[in-house]
């Protein structure tokens, strides 16, 4: 009975890493397009300060995203 237990439990510790990893690639194509279109957004509302906020947008979204996964691959 033991046995079998720990069999599934292997089992199953694959299939959860696979689905770790793939939300935390959702949750990183999420988090840039949120911030891109913050920056878009902002473009529109104030011209003068046109490509840079899509720019910076941009930026802070793949620096939060790849902290974000740094975070999660450490606790792992």
């Amino acid at each position: 009975m033991m046995k079998e237990n720990q069999e599934k439990e292997k089992e199953k510790k694959p299939l959860n890493t696979y689905v770790k990893f793939a939300g935390i690639g959702i949750q990183m194509v999420i988090t840039i397009l949120v911030t891109t279109f913050i920056g878009v957004w902002l473009d529109g509302k104030f011209e003068s300060i046109s490509p840079f906020a899509t720019i910076a947008g941009s930026l802070i979204g793949v620096f939060v995203a790849l902290y974000v996964v740094y975070k999660e691959v450490k606790n792992m």
